[in-house]
């Protein structure tokens, strides 16, 4: 694994780029607000971490209309039970759009809809923001530092 430095680069052209090469790692993003990680599973966002509480999913989602706040409490409730059921057992736990999914209260594909929507908010918020630290942990050893601002540069130009 390596860190590649993206400093400079808007999160949005950083995210294109990674997903048009097919790079897995994690794309981590510091602005003045807020430190992000992005997930990236070849080149797709398989998840998003925010340490600002305004960014977790449920409370996008319920923004967007996607779901009522009964519906959010309802599937936190489910998702807490079930971490206090993996303590004991050492099993999984799902993710809230599973849980949302199971209850009904989606189905699949407005589920991909939220979930395409809630990636474009959050990149679209970290754009706006003053970013002051963008890296990659590349997981495949795919691009170097170069090729990815090279195919950058040539993107803007």
């Amino acid at each position: 694994m390596r860190t590649i430095d993206l400093s400079g680069m808007p999160v949005s052209r950083a995210l294109a780029v990674l997903r048009s090469r097919g790079c897995s790692g994690e794309l981590g993003v510091v602005t003045t607000y807020r430190r992000v990680v992005f997930q990236l599973e070849s080149g797709v966002v398989a998840r998003i971490q925010s340490d600002r509480p305004a960014d977790r999913l449920g409370l996008q989602m319920m923004k967007a209309g996607d779901i009522g706040v009964i519906d959010l409490h309802g599937a936190l409730v489910e998702q807490h039970q079930q971490r206090l059921r993996a303590i004991a057992s050492d099993s999984e736990t799902s993710r809230l759009g599973e849980i949302l999914v199971d209850q009904n209260v989606l189905d699949p594909d407005e589920l991909v809809e939220a979930l395409d929507r809630y990636v474009d908010t959050m990149v679209a918020a970290l754009d706006k923001d003053v970013v002051l630290d963008i890296e990659f942990l590349d997981a495949g050893g795919d691009p170097t530092t170069d090729e990815i601002y090279d195919e950058y540069t040539a993107s803007a130009t």
